[in-house]
């Protein structure tokens, strides 16, 4: 067995019950080209674990959130405010594999962004196609 010292250029140490933990991790994806690489790894090896088989097409559909009213603002921009849209729409994401990405772009002159969550779902035909090649690619750029 052989000891890892370092991941990614990030310091390791065991713990006693056998894990390995990264030390000074990163916050964020965007902190630094290392902090990116480990977040990219870390989801590549979700997407291998979840064990879908590739190629695989993906349904791909957008929701766009505005800060139109106050109630709008109170209900949905927090972190807890994704969660809340999330489970009102559990009808369409349950039982099926889906991915989510949030975008967030500022209108000019607007206090607060707008919220648009690109939703992907795993379908026998759909409108985007991926390889297992694009996820090597992805993994080694």
């Amino acid at each position: 067995m052989e000891n890892i010292t370092d991941l990614l250029d990030f310091e390791v140490r065991y713990t006693e019950d056998g894990n390995i933990e990264i030390l000074d991790i990163c916050n964020y994806p965007q902190e630094s080209k290392k902090c990116f690489d480990l977040h990219k790894h870390l989801e590549l090896h979700n997407i291998y674990k979840s064990e879908i088989e590739f190629p695989i097409n993906l349904y791909q559909w957008s929701v766009t959130i505005t800060p139109d009213s106050e109630e709008i603002i109170k209900k949905y921009y927090s972190l807890d405010g994704v969660k809340v849209f999330l489970d009102e729409n559990i009808s369409i994401l349950k039982d099926k594999t889906t991915f989510f990405k949030l975008q967030i772009t500022y209108p000019p002159k607007s206090k607060y962004p707008n919220f648009i969550f690109h939703f992907y779902e795993v379908v026998d035909e759909g409108d985007i196609y991926i390889s297992l090649m694009n996820l090597t690619y992805l993994k080694i750029v």
